[in-house]
């Protein structure tokens, strides 16, 4: 699966976290308001998925920090792959989904061929 993400991911941003490839405009920003204006511990996935992302101590630093987090730094962090300008986020993570999809297929294509070799080398001869 590929996030594109343009504007505030403020609230459930481990949602995109899942994503295999993330990509952002540079505008994008990451927060996690709900949960300490509710008085919430940010115990539940939101700190699990950035902790897989972003490490323990960035993860910790995120969601304590009243401050957003911009797409430059979660890029620098390895939470997101790409960042782009605005507006091209969509098209670039189409892009890379097109990309993808070729990959599987010519990897499809070549084991393909491959075990169709091995067949061939390892049947008897007659």
């Amino acid at each position: 699966m590929i996030a594109a993400i343009e504007g505030r991911a403020h609230v459930h941003s481990e949602y995109a976290l899942l994503a295999s490839v993330i990509v952002t405009a540079e505008g994008a920003t990451f927060h996690d308001i709900p949960h300490f204006a509710g008085g919430i511990v940010p115990g539940d996935g939101i700190f699990t998925t950035w902790s897989y992302r972003a490490g323990a101590g960035r993860a910790e630093a995120f969601l304590l920090n009243p401050q957003p987090l911009t797409a430059r730094t979660a890029h620098e962090w390895g939470v997101v792959a790409e960042v782009v300008p605005n507006g091209k986020e969509l098209s670039r993570a189409a892009g890379s989904a097109v990309m993808q999809r070729e990959r599987r297929f010519l990897i499809k294509q070549a084991f393909g061929q491959a075990s169709k070799c091995s067949k061939s080398a390892a049947a008897p001869a007659r």
